[in-house]
């Protein structure tokens, strides 16, 4: 009886191109997936060179953005991180047609993502944008 319902299962759930040879390390070739070590750059090499660590801390570093959109008195500035950045125009530029979408700025980072605690939360908030301050001169 119980063979009869091990052949019913099997036949059931198994795909038929299954075998019941069973696989060993004999039977993989392994010198297909070796990599030479001298030829792959590790990770470690590789992170250590991206513009993340090179800046270090974040806070109070300038950096050159680029600005994306402009509506009203606000310029959204794009700098390479995970967020972009809102930074109002200054006050004695903002009839002035100085500001452009294309334009490269400067800015100052404060934060890289701004968090907010709000009532009733027990987590904090992001707000999905760094809080930036904009270097007077325009590149």
């Amino acid at each position: 009886m119980a063979n009869i319902l091990r052949k019913c299962f099997y036949s059931i759930f198994l795909p038929r191109n299954i075998t019941s040879r069973s696989f060993s390390r004999t039977n993989c070739n392994a010198s297909s997936t070796v990599v030479d070590d001298a030829d792959q750059e590790s990770f470690e090499k590789m992170f250590k060179e991206t513009q993340f660590v090179k800046l270090g801390r974040p806070a109070g570093k300038i950096v050159q953005g680029k600005i994306t959109h402009i509506i009203n008195d606000d310029m959204y500035v794009e700098f390479g991180w995970k967020f972009h950045a809102v930074v109002k125009i200054p006050r004695s530029k903002v009839n002035s047609l100085s500001y452009n979408v294309g334009d490269s700025v400067e800015v100052k980072i404060n934060e890289l993502e701004m968090t907010g605690h709000f009532l009733g939360q027990s987590k904090r908030i992001t707000l999905c944008e760094a809080d930036v301050s904009l270097v007077d001169n325009k590149i």
